[in-house]
């Protein structure tokens, strides 16, 4: 994620060579150049997945979700002071993600980004308690504490693959996922956040009739664009499809090969 206050960038990892504990790196950006400093350690109990990050301007923090040991999903709330970062709850702790502070239950395919208009930011995860229902919440960070949304569902079957971005330039987040319900195609929903809760006013849009797998995403702040990634199982190539919002729906143009042969992550 990127750090404007303090002009850094941070990458945040699970450490195969260290039983998958949470690390954390600093970046300073030159020119065309990088240079990192010192790997740190956020969150000392091992066996973490499907970590992502995301940074508030607003809070000068940055908020990782993870799928703990236990299969929970968990967050962290990192800063970056003096070119370091630190867990500010300390590298032993993480945050629940459930509402009313217990363990939530447990999740995978987590992916986070931050709703600037709302100062939240939003998680979209895989409830596997939940018969595998695309799930949303809001954290919303004060100080070195988060208060963390009911759940919302945003596709009622099984799911895989969600990833979500915001749009600033239309105050929505858009979830891309495959739905496992209707043929692994790919799909994305317009959501919205008021306060704090987020909700679903319009329909799913079918990206493509293709199944599909591994996601990836990004938007684009300058052509206002939502860039959808994935596998098409089809042909196994990579396909990317550029998405445009408008007010709670969102629509696709053709999707592009950008690789015609075996694609991975």
């Amino acid at each position: 994620s990127y750090d404007s206050t303090n002009n850094k960038v941070l990458i945040v990892f699970a450490d195969q060579g260290d039983s998958d504990k949470i690390k954390a790196v600093v970046g300073t950006v030159s020119g065309t150049d990088i240079t990192f400093g010192s790997e740190t350690e956020v969150y000392n109990s091992g066996n973490n997945t499907f970590i992502d990050v995301a940074y508030s301007p607003d809070d000068d923090r940055h908020f990782v979700v993870f799928r703990d040991s236990s299969n929970y999903l968990r967050g962290l709330i990192l800063q970056i002071s003096s070119g370091s970062v630190s867990n500010v709850n300390g590298s032993s702790s993480a945050l629940s993600m459930r509402s009313d502070g217990g363990n939530q239950t447990t999740a995978q395919r987590n992916s986070i980004c931050y709703d600037t208009s709302s100062d939240v930011f939003v998680v979209a995860f895989i409830d596997t308690n939940n018969s595998s229902y695309g799930t949303v919440v809001t954290a919303d960070i004060s100080g070195n504490s988060a208060t963390i949304s009911s759940k919302v569902v945003y596709n009622s079957g099984n799911t895989y693959d969600n990833v979500i971005e915001y749009s600033a330039a239309n105050n929505k987040f858009i979830v891309g996922y495959r739905d496992i319900g209707n043929s692994n195609y790919p799909t994305a929903i317009v959501g919205s956040v008021s306060g704090t809760t987020p909700s679903f006013a319009g329909s799913e849009t079918v990206v493509a009739s293709v199944a599909s797998e591994e996601y990836g995403s990004a938007y684009d702040t300058n052509a206002d664009r939502f860039i959808l990634v994935y596998r098409n199982e089809t042909v196994d190539g990579g396909n990317y499809a550029v998405g445009t919002v408008s007010g709670d729906s969102i629509t696709f143009a053709t999707p592009v090969v950008f690789n015609a042969v075996q694609t991975s992550d």
